[in-house]
């Protein structure tokens, strides 16, 4: 009986360790990847320079604007070199961007194509930042003909519009913002039926992350609703101040105020972009409505400085912005030969547009 119970207890052992089981399930849907992103001008750079293709074209725009770095052109396109090497399709096209003159039409040529080629690999293998990409390639015309293709851009914004919109169910902010954007469908012919589409987006970004509201209060306006307080809400929210502007009221005195401060403060702080964005809301009307001339006048003084250390420096198009500061100046005249030497400075330092205007 023992034996006989022994035997039972062997064969079913055998039996379990023979059955069949089940496989494992198959994912239909592969999961769509991102970018990682970097929005810090030192830690840009270094990731950039460690060798992760994704982040040289912003640590790119960080150095050239010396954002929280110094300002150097040079390694500023360097990094747009290195990350189109590394595989970067947006990297390829910024740098085409930079250098497209007529000299260096074959070489802009051959980034574009390696950009676009990038970026649709990128997109094939579901990464949604490199899908992104290429819609702003194609409804740009970024390709190398240049010729836009607002087609394709459509069939590609409506493949990955329902993937922006699960990011943005689980509360990502910005995937809401592209999800308004892309509902938006065609931006040259938007109908109140687009704006309409693209409103819960904005209203879903807004709530996550008040930078995004001035999108909302926008859409609001265009539909002919009440838009203004999410447009200043967006404003205040935004350290920047480039959402310090009602579309609907381009001299509102309070946003000029608000982006005003918000530029002299990042300026003092060193960021140049701020510092010449400061520059140009002076020369505006809202500006001149907010600011007083005293004001107005010491900021003229030290962006000429800036630009002045910067062209001495070798970097060409601050020697061309000063140039072209001074023959805004009413003393104009009187500064030809100071403007010549500018030109001269600015072919030197690789500026095309300065070599154009050196005299023979």
């Amino acid at each position: 009986m023992r034996r006989s119970l022994l035997c039972a207890l062997i064969l079913l052992a055998t039996a379990i360790g023979c059955r069949k089981t089940d496989a494992p399930p198959v994912a239909d849907t592969p999961t769509w990847v991102r970018h990682a992103r970097c929005t810090e001008g030192a830690d840009c750079v270094r990731r950039c320079e460690a060798g992760e293709a994704a982040v040289c074209v912003e640590a790119s725009r960080y150095v050239r604007d010396g954002d929280g770095v110094v300002r150097d052109v040079a390694r500023a396109d360097r990094m747009l070199v290195t990350g189109c090497g590394l595989g970067s399709g947006g990297a390829c096209l910024e740098r085409a961007e930079s250098i497209d003159a007529e000299a260096a039409k074959t070489q802009a040529t051959g980034l574009r194509r390696r950009g676009l080629d990038l970026l649709a690999a990128g997109c094939d293998a579901r990464n949604i930042d490199d899908c992104r990409s290429l819609v702003r390639a194609h409804a740009l015309g970024l390709g190398p003909g240049g010729q836009k293709d607002p087609d394709a851009a459509q069939a590609l914004k409506d493949r990955i519009l329902p993937v922006y919109e699960r990011l943005c169910d689980q509360g990502d902010g910005d995937a809401c913002r592209s999800a308004g954007h892309l509902a938006r469908g065609r931006q040259e012919a938007t109908t109140a039926d687009d704006e309409r589409r693209a409103l819960p987006f904005f209203d879903k970004a807004c709530a996550i992350e008040a930078v995004h509201c001035w999108a909302l209060g926008e859409a609001k306006q265009k539909l002919g609703l009440p838009g203004r307080v999410d447009i200043v809400r967006g404003c205040d929210a935004d350290p920047n101040g480039g959402s310090c502007f009602d579309p609907s009221a381009p001299n509102d005195a309070e946003l000029a105020r608000k982006k005003a401060d918000k530029l002299e403060h990042r300026c003092r702080r060193g960021v140049r972009r701020a510092c010449l964005a400061l520059g140009a809301l002076d020369d505006s009307a809202a500006g001149a409505a907010v600011r007083d001339e005293a004001t107005r006048a010491a900021h003229r003084i030290r962006e000429a400085k800036m630009l002045r250390a910067e062209c001495d420096a070798g970097a060409g198009d601050s020697c061309m912005l000063l140039a072209a500061r001074l023959a805004d100046n009413q003393c104009a005249a009187e500064q030809k030969g100071e403007m010549a030497a500018l030109h001269e400075k600015a072919c030197a330092g690789g500026d095309a547009r300065g070599c154009a205007l050196v005299a023979p």
